[in-house]
């Protein structure tokens, strides 16, 4: 999967949430806070961060990944979430 650049009015609709102390501590070992399941795709770089997504194709869930912050950006659907766990 590839992930693609948001025009303005996509970003206005996509939100972003610091991570929890226990999800970066996930994220820095490589698995996923959703899922649990280990490995991400990267995507596009940007000063010091890089936006990663979920490598199990049921979760797919996204974050930017900074030197001392993590944050999500796409919202963690219960639905995706508990079927990824079952994958």
């Amino acid at each position: 999967m590839r992930m693609h650049r948001h025009n303005r009015k996509e970003l206005s609709k996509i939100m972003f949430e610091d991570c929890t102390k226990d999800e970066s501590e996930l994220l820095r070992l490589g698995f996923c806070p959703d899922c649990k399941r280990e490995g991400f795709l990267e995507g596009p770089h940007g000063g010091l961060c890089v936006n990663i997504m979920c490598a199990n194709p049921k979760c797919g869930s996204r974050f930017n990944i900074g030197p001392m912050s993590a944050q999500r950006i796409s919202d963690p659907s219960p639905l995706r979430a508990s079927s990824a766990l079952n994958a």
